[in-house]
């Protein structure tokens, strides 16, 4: 809002000042100019209405262009120190992250400092007697640790109680910081604490910690603290630390127009401030930007209501680890100075140019009126038909630039009647030799042209259909409504467009696809209309023997006993017939969508997966068997014997995949029961007390039971004779047999009985 009011206050301003300097320029150039010659001219009504008309359309339009112009460049300026902004908080956070770990890597290499190590597991054995050993430690962290940092103004050791035992500042031993949050954390790992104030010393600290460990055992002995200067953030916010260092880029962080400080989660600013000289851990920063930050983890870029009161633009950067909030900030009126430069400009542009303006009317009021007069009538008569008075006679044109204008007038005219003669030959040629059929009627419906695409079409010819209606090419297909909605379509004035079967003049029918254009007067009036046609029938045919041909497919899969289930590239069902849904249980509608995985047992999905997958990536027919024997799974999880058929079809489209899955579970029951069948006659075979053999018709032993075995090996011995010897001779005595059997020579009974 406040930047709204800014805006409209340099807008007021910036109008009074131009209608004041416009009044001054005026009134002076009317003075100079009121006692020579040209006081006449100045005094003509044609001069007064020019110069007031011009005025006004001069004026209004540089005002609201001058208006847009700074508001644009307001919008610029703002947009761009926004920028600015967060690019100086980028920047400054990437300094502050990097000084930070330059404090981490520091302390942790104090840390790891031999004679420091040494000395302090010295002081942890013997608590009593280590003067020495103190002073020592005490004397090598001043003179030989300290000075390596700069930023550092003291550095100390806290022993596991919690006491400092060692410190470059000597006086500050035998302090207890048993609670403080940099030993406790620092006891584990490098730690950087918040800015806090230090009771003990009674004044704000900042401190970095790192744990002391016992060279050979590695054990923890204490902790390693370097007291870091507080001033040492506010040099680096305000840019005074790089500039030190050489860095010209940040030389304008220290102009009085910008404002960089850090916030800790306290809502405590802790570093120095351009509004207040004490501002570390006592000025409360609580603006929205630093709400946001804090409150909801969101960084701002935008206007806010400052600490210090007033509107300012800023942006910020949450810095994680300590929970900081870096905010850049810059007065809305010092970013705006540019919008006053701007409007200054403004103005003594709009001056000159109303000089200049002044200065034309006058001159060009007598020579450029009347040709003007005459350019308008000529155009009128153009714009009415009349092409014999739209070209202006050379006799009334000018020797002049104006002369000029209104011979290219003339000859622009010349050479654009040419031209529409020529896009009309053009349009003509195109129409002619179009595929589609042209006609186009008067108003009543009467047709005055067809094109050769319209003979070629219906077989009538442009003499037939001439003067004729197009009631000629209707046939008996559509009923008396469909035409009289058609006619009360194009006669409102509307476009129609749709599908007729219509007769060409040998009665064939055929379909067309019309589209009907009313053409319109200047009045609005409807004086012709243009229609235009295409022959469809061989795209309506193809449609309808597609759909048969789909409507084919659709009554096949659906009245198939085999279940049928389709699937894309991803492995999801995209068809499943009723007969699926009766072999696996589920819902047809359901199964859409579906992986076609969920059909099968655990013991498939990987390997299915992987199959789907190699056949899309290389796009190779890799999947295609039929009338395998796999398992199924049910909806309710049981598993059902299938016979698939499986295979992988490549089109335009992308890759898709059918299975035709049979239930063989009634086979799967009879196989059993034949396989039980064979077993339980096996048992009985072997078991039988009588020699059993079973032959074929060429007296070739099939099978022979336990009984024929042991009668082998009982009988072969006794007659001096191997087992396959007896069993050879015993089926040629068979065999002989049942050759006089099949001869007739023996019956069987009588045989048994010998």
């Amino acid at each position: 809002m406040k930047s709204v009011l800014l805006i409209s206050e340099i807008l007021i301003k910036s109008v009074l000042e131009t209608g004041a300097r416009i009044k001054s320029l005026v009134t002076s150039f009317y003075r100079d100019i009121s006692q020579g010659d040209l006081a006449k001219s100045i005094q003509s009504t044609i001069f007064k209405r020019l110069l007031v008309i011009l005025l006004v359309l001069f004026v209004v339009p540089i005002g609201y262009l001058s208006w847009r112009l700074i508001v644009r460049e307001e919008a610029e300026i703002h947009s761009r120190t926004l920028t600015l902004l967060q690019t100086m908080a980028e920047g400054m956070e990437a300094q502050l992250l990097e000084f930070r770990h330059y404090l981490k890597g520091r302390t942790q290499d104090f840390s790891s400092d031999g004679f420091i190590r040494d000395a302090v597991a010295e002081i942890t054995r013997q608590p009593d007697g280590n003067r020495e050993t103190v002073v020592a430690l005490n004397r090598h962290l001043a003179f030989n640790k300290q000075p390596i940092m700069p930023e550092i103004e003291e550095t100390f050791v806290i022993d596991l109680n919690a006491v400092v035992v060692a410190s470059s500042q000597a006086v500050n031993l035998g302090f207890s910081y048993a609670q403080a949050d940099f030993y406790l954390q620092g006891k584990t790992e490098p730690y950087i604490s918040d800015v806090f104030y230090d009771n003990l010393l009674g004044r704000n600290s900042w401190v970095v910690s790192a744990p002391l460990t016992d060279k050979v055992t590695h054990e923890l002995n204490g902790v390693l603290v370097n007291r870091i200067r507080i001033e040492v953030l506010s040099d680096i916010t305000s840019g005074r630390r790089a500039a030190a260092m050489g860095a010209r880029t940040h030389h304008s962080l220290m102009e009085p127009a910008y404002e960089i400080y850090l916030v800790n989660r306290d809502r405590l600013m802790i570093t120095e401030s351009r509004f207040n000289e004490n501002a570390v851990l006592k000025q409360v920063v609580d603006t929205r930007a630093v709400q946001l930050a804090l409150d909801e983890g969101r960084e701002m870029m935008g206007d806010y209501e400052s600490y210090h009161g007033g509107l300012i633009s800023g942006a910020t950067m949450i810095l994680e680890e300590p929970g900081w909030v870096l905010v850049t900030e810059i007065d809305f009126r010092e970013a705006f100075k540019p919008v006053i430069v701007l409007r200054n400009r403004i103005l003594t542009i709009v001056g000159i140019l109303l000089i200049g303006l002044t200065a034309m009317v006058l001159f060009l009021t007598q020579r450029l009126v009347i040709p003007i007069g005459r350019m308008v009538e000529a155009n009128r008569a153009m714009a009415d038909g009349d092409d014999s008075t739209a070209i202006i006679t050379e006799s009334v044109i000018p020797d002049d630039e104006l002369g000029d204008v209104m011979r290219s007038r003339n000859l622009m005219l010349v050479r654009l009647q040419e031209r529409e003669q020529q896009r009309m030959r053009k349009l003509s040629q195109v129409v002619e030799q179009m595929s589609e059929s042209v006609v186009i009627t008067d108003k009543d419906g009467s047709i005055e042209y067809v094109n050769p695409a319209f003979e070629s079409i219906t077989g009538f010819k442009e003499q037939e259909a001439l003067g004729n209606k197009p009631w000629l090419l209707i046939s008996d297909h559509h009923d008396d409504v469909t035409y009289k909605r058609f006619w009360k379509t194009i006669f409102s004035g509307r476009n129609y467009k749709g599908i007729l079967i219509s007769k060409r003049k040998n009665g064939e029918l055929f379909y067309e696809e019309r589209t009907i254009t009313p053409i319109l007067a200047a009045s609005g009036e409807i004086t012709h209309y243009v229609s235009i046609s295409r022959d469809i029938t061989k795209r309506v045919e193809a449609e309808e023997a597609l759909a048969e041909s789909e409507n084919r497919y659709r009554t096949i899969t659906e009245t198939a006993t085999d279940a049928i289930i389709t699937a894309d590239e991803d492995g999801l069902i995209t068809l499943a017939n009723p007969a699926a849904e009766r072999l696996f249980g589920y819902p047809t509608q359901s199964l859409i969508g579906q992986p076609i995985t969920i059909l099968m047992p655990g013991k498939y999905k990987q390997r299915t997966r992987k199959w789907l997958a190699q056949a899309v990536e290389s796009r190779e027919q890799i999947v295609d068997w039929g009338n395998r024997e796999l398992t199924g799974r049910h909806r309710d999880g049981g598993e059902i014997p299938v016979e698939v058929s499986f295979g992988q079809f490549i089109g335009d489209g992308g890759i898709s995949f059918v299975a035709i899955i049979r239930d063989i579970s009634e086979r799967k029951q009879a196989e059993e029961a034949l396989l039980a069948s064979e077993e339980n006659f096996r048992s009985i075979f072997h078991s039988a007390p009588e020699s059993l053999l079973t032959v074929d018709t060429d007296i070739n032993v099939l099978n022979s039971n336990n009984k024929f075995s042991e009668l082998i090996q009982l009988y072969a011995p006794r007659l001096n004779m191997s087992e396959d010897a007896l069993r050879i001779k015993i089926l040629s005595q068979l065999k002989m047999r049942i050759g006089k059997v099949r001869q007739g020579l023996i019956e069987i009974e009588a045989e048994t009985d010998n």
